[in-house]
């Protein structure tokens, strides 16, 4: 039926001398339209554009999370979103908070977990080379019982491709070097002013 109908329409073209008159309005698109990553770092990295990243990283995050709470294990998977993420020794501090929170069989969790929430209180240094900046973060959505003990917390952002974090996992092409506080509950020194 296909092959009839292109065969009729070859045919009508070729007798109405190749040209066609449309049948309705026609629209005209604009020439290279394409869609934007949100996630392209901008000339100026400016508050709302780490904003946008932390909600990807955050996402991402909770993404991993959800694959460890529903197989109370820490799967290959999971481990791959993990390195996506974090780099560094943060990478290994992560791995050991959810090895705790296993062996203590995720008391405090909501099931399934959702997602944290991180925003910007301020941006201490913004460059493409390195993110430092202290943040908000609101448990709530994974924990049922969300304390405000760790609301104010100090994230390193560092580009992916520089640091082997580029993965599916990660659509923000950041990873987390410094994602936390110190002992002291203190900020760490700044990180980017050397990068």
């Amino acid at each position: 039926m296909a092959i009839a109908a292109a065969v009729a329409m070859a045919t009508c073209l070729a007798a109405c001398g190749g040209k066609s008159e449309p049948l309705g309005p026609t629209a005209t698109l604009p020439v290279g339209t394409t869609t934007t990553n949100p996630y392209a770092v901008p000339e100026v990295i400016d508050e709302a554009y780490v904003n946008r990243v932390l909600a990807g990283l955050d996402a991402a995050v909770g993404d991993m999370l959800r694959l460890v709470v529903g197989s109370r294990t820490i799967p290959p998977e999971a481990l791959e979103r993990l390195r996506a993420l974090y780099v560094g020794e943060r990478r290994q501090v992560q791995l050991d908070f959810l090895s705790k929170d296993i062996a203590d069989g995720f008391v405090n969790y909501k099931q399934p977990p959702g997602n944290q929430v991180t925003r910007v209180s301020i941006l201490i240094d913004a460059k493409p080379s390195c993110v430092f900046a202290e943040v908000s973060r609101n448990y709530s959505g994974i924990a049922i019982n969300s304390s405000e003990e760790f609301r104010i917390q100090w994230v390193v952002l560092l580009p992916a491709d520089q640091n082997g974090g580029i993965s599916i996992y990660n659509p923000t092409h950041w990873v987390y070097v410094y994602d936390g506080l110190e002992r002291d509950r203190s900020a760490p020194e700044n990180p980017c002013a050397s990068r």
